[in-house]
């Protein structure tokens, strides 16, 4: 009996060893979790790329109009293409923001019952819809400039409404930020959005300058802080899911490696191993 006993528990020693050697090329650890816990499936890596795309090029049309503006005097550059881009730019923005708030409503229903995962998507939701909304003032003020381009004062008014929304959705961003597991991944992003924030912050203070001098052309170059700073963000976003889908493929061949036996004695389901791959 004694034995037998003993063979029982070099049995299960044996079995806890090979669940946790399992485990470990899964990657099934609580860091990981952390810093990949919204990039854990497919669908959410097209959400990421996509919107992270969408804000690229709408900070690559930010950027080449702040540069016009303050390379060239007025009237030297074709009117046409900064009003064109001055549009453009507010509505990759609009695309963007219209991404990541369905990923944030999608989230919060998946992790209902996590609370930490519910708050991020939370913060998420209001950052994306203050980010939209700034959008949309945008592109209100380029199609206002086409159709009523002596409105200066209705314009200067709208700008201010929408570089406060910038400057809100940038805290709001902050706010949300988990640094519970600070991963190279959350590091992109975090860096990203303390640039945003930055960004927000100057234009938030030109804006009132523009508005208490009378030739604005004298501070044209300081524009192009804030353009600089949010597409760098966007490329930081980029190269963050650039990681994040690396991460995702090695995980991913190191649980094809598990023959179905090893998976098949482990007390969890596959469904449940390969929600918590990342």
């Amino acid at each position: 009996m004694s034995k037998c006993h003993e063979e029982n528990n070099s049995e299960k020693a044996s079995q806890s060893d090979e669940d946790s050697t399992i485990k470990e090329r899964i990657g099934d650890t609580a860091c990981n979790k952390a810093a990949f816990s919204d990039l854990d499936d497919s669908v959410d890596r097209a959400y990421n790329i996509t919107s992270d795309a969408f804000f690229f090029l709408g900070s690559v049309c930010y950027l080449i109009v702040a540069d016009w503006r303050a390379s060239y005097p007025v009237g030297s550059v074709d009117a046409a293409s900064i009003s064109a881009l001055s549009v453009i730019g507010p509505l990759f923005y609009v695309f963007n923001a219209n991404v990541e708030i369905c990923w944030a409503i999608h989230n919060m229903r998946r992790h209902r019952g996590e609370s930490i995962r519910r708050r991020e998507a939370t913060w998420d939701l209001f950052s994306n819809l203050l980010f939209g909304l700034g959008a949309i003032i945008d592109a209100a003020i380029a199609f206002n400039h086409r159709i009523r381009p002596g409105d200066i004062e209705m314009e200067a008014d709208l700008r201010t409404f929408s570089v406060l929304v910038y400057f809100l959705c940038g805290l709001v961003s902050i706010a949300g930020f988990n640094t519970s597991c600070l991963s190279c991944y959350q590091f992109l992003v975090g860096f990203g959005d303390i640039l945003f924030l930055t960004g927000s912050i100057s234009d938030l203070c030109l804006n009132f300058i523009s508005r208490s001098i009378s030739n604005v052309d004298t501070i044209n170059g300081f524009w192009l802080i804030s353009a600089t700073l949010w597409l760098v963000n966007s490329i930081l976003y980029l190269f963050a899911d650039f990681l994040a889908y690396l991460r995702w493929r090695k995980s991913r061949g190191s649980w094809i490696q598990a023959s179905t036996a090893e998976i098949d004695s482990l007390e969890f389901t596959t469904e449940q191993a390969d929600s918590s791959i990342i």
